[in-house]
C-alpha cells in the first residue's frame, strides 16, 4: 500500500515537471511591418523589447509600390547602436556589407503583399532589424530591438 501512494505521488511529481517545461516559455512572436508609402519607407516592429530566446518573427511588405523589401536581425555592440552611419557599407555605399555585420537571419526579398517569417534563439543584448535593398536603410527602414 506505501509503494502504490509513492509510486503515484512520483509519477505526479514527473508529470508536474514535464507540463510546467512545456509551458515555461513559448516563443516570442514579433510582427514586422515594412512600409513604402507616399515616398517614406519605414520598418516597423510591434515591440521594441523582447525577452531572451526563441522568437518568431512574422514579416510583412505593406508596401503601396511596387517596391520589393526584406527584414535582416543584426547583432550590435552599444556603441554601434549610437554610430548606425559607421557601419560598413559595400562598394556603393547604398547597402550594409553583409558579411562584415553580425547578420543573424533574414526573410529574404517579399514583393508587396507577401509574407514570411524567421525564428532563431536571441541572447540578451541590442538587435536592429533593417530592409537593405539598395537605399533603404538609409531611407529610414531600420529599427532597434532590446532582447532581456
Amino acid at each position: 500500500m506505501k509503494l502504490k501512494h509513492l509510486t503515484a505521488g512520483a509519477c505526479a511529481a514527473a508529470l508536474a515537471v514535464v507540463l510546467s517545461a512545456g509551458m515555461a516559455r513559448a516563443n516570442a512572436v514579433e510582427k514586422v511591418r515594412l512600409e513604402d508609402k507616399d515616398g517614406m519607407m519605414t520598418l516597423k516592429a510591434t515591440k521594441t523589447e523582447l525577452p531572451a530566446g526563441k522568437v518568431t518573427f512574422e514579416v510583412s511588405n505593406a508596401a503601396d509600390s511596387t517596391s520589393q523589401h526584406e527584414m535582416i536581425v543584426v547583432g550590435l555592440t552599444p556603441g554601434q547602436a549610437a554610430h548606425l552611419d559607421k557601419l560598413p557599407t559595400v562598394d556603393d555605399g547604398v547597402r550594409l556589407d553583409e558579411e562584415k555585420i553580425n547578420d543573424r537571419g533574414e526573410v529574404s526579398e517579399l514583393d508587396p503583399g507577401q509574407s514570411g517569417s524567421l525564428t532563431i534563439t536571441l541572447k540578451p543584448g541590442l538587435y536592429m532589424l533593417l530592409c537593405n535593398v539598395p537605399g533603404h536603410f538609409s531611407a529610414g527602414m531600420h529599427e532597434l530591438i532590446h532582447v532581456k
